[in-house]
């Protein structure tokens, strides 16, 4: 006796199925290729090899600067609509007000590029040092203080919020 089975309705859609199932997976594809592509701001680290090799340098300098005990402190106000006022206060590792040095504020946007600002501020006595500077976006920046009196040096990245 010999039987023969007969296909069942749904066997004839299994080929279809995978193929839908590899669709699905290529229009997620494209969607997450999309999206990664409009969301890239551009930002690279510049000349990142060169800077691991001179990392050594890098850890030599922090090191320097941390025997120099030097606190120095940020504030950022907005003086008027476009513009804030800086003000860092430097004092020694007594705590001691840090006269006599060339302060530099230099503000950059974490996610683009072309809106970075650098300010010399000049000496209001007592430690203190000011400027004025122009800013055209409000929001979150990067602000790199560097501090020098003659051979010694002071660096430091803090966050800040410029208000509107």
């Amino acid at each position: 006796m010999t039987s023969t089975a007969s296909p069942r309705p749904l066997d004839r859609f299994i080929p279809w199925l995978f193929v839908l199932g590899f669709l699905i997976v290529f229009a997620v594809n494209a969607v997450m290729v999309t999206i990664a592509l409009g969301s890239f701001s551009g930002l690279v680290t510049d000349r990142a090899y060169d800077r691991g090799r001179t990392y050594n340098r890098t850890l030599a300098a922090r090191a320097a600067q941390d025997a120099l005990g030097w606190h120095v402190r940020l504030g950022v106000a907005p003086a008027e609509p476009g513009i804030v006022r800086l003000v860092v206060e430097a004092a020694d590792r007594d705590g001691a007000p840090l006269s006599g040095a060339d302060v530099s504020v230099t503000l950059v946007r974490p996610v683009e590029r072309g809106h970075d600002r650098t300010a010399s501020l000049a000496e209001r006595g007592a430690g203190r040092y000011g400027a004025t500077l122009p800013i055209d976006l409000a929001g979150q920046w990067e602000a790199r203080i560097a501090v020098a009196r003659g051979a010694d040096r002071y660096q430091a990245a803090r966050r800040v919020v410029v208000p509107q």
